[in-house]
Parts: C-alpha cells; structure tokens; sequence
C-alpha cells in the first residue's frame, strides 16, 4: 500500500499571520498555493508574471514538490502582477495579502 500516491494525498501549509504587515509599500506578500511544482518553479513563475529578477522572489522554505503547498512569498518591486486567485500555470495559483512598507 502507497500512502502518498498523488499530490493531494500529502497537503503542506505554512502557519503565518500577515494582519500586521501594511496594504501598501515596495514589498508585495502573496500567499502560493502550488501542486505537484517545487518552490523554485512557483517562485520563479511569480517572479516572472511582477516583471522582476528571480531573486527579488523571497520564501522561507522549500516545500515538497510532490504535495499541495500553500505559502507566503515576498516580492521586492516591480508591478502589482497577481490579481486575488490568478494563477501563474494550472498548478500555482497566488493571492496577495498584503504588502509591506520594509525595504529589504
């Protein structure tokens, strides 16, 4: 018997509380939902659709990619990209939160 056959058979989400973090400022936060795709993939996915460099994409951890994941992600700059619920592929989905008025 396999226990973790598909990726809705093993189901990560991140613990985080963004109510504290502002509306506005140059660091956007999105919470990444993702299916069967690593982190870097859905980073480099969002980092792609804001218009700025992979390395502006911030995350605190490597999730598995052979889950459902759900986590936060920081974007430093470029354009709002992520309207509520727009997905970045048929596997990576990002809602923004919030953003924060810290620069760095």
């Amino acid at each position: 018997m396999k226990i973790k056959e598909t990726p809705a058979d093993f189901v990560v989400k991140e613990r985080y509380d963004l109510t504290a973090v502002a509306t506005e400022g140059p660091i956007a936060v999105y919470k990444v939902e993702k299916v069967g795709i690593s982190t870097i993939d859905a980073a480099v996915r969002l980092a792609e659709a804001a218009g700025v460099a992979t390395d502006a994409v911030r995350f605190a951890g490597l999730k598995d990619k052979h889950a459902t994941t759900v986590q936060a992600m920081s974007v430093e700059g470029g354009a709002p990209p992520i309207c509520a619920r727009r997905g970045c592929g048929r596997d990576c989905w990002v809602t923004p939160p919030s953003r924060s008025r810290a620069s760095g």
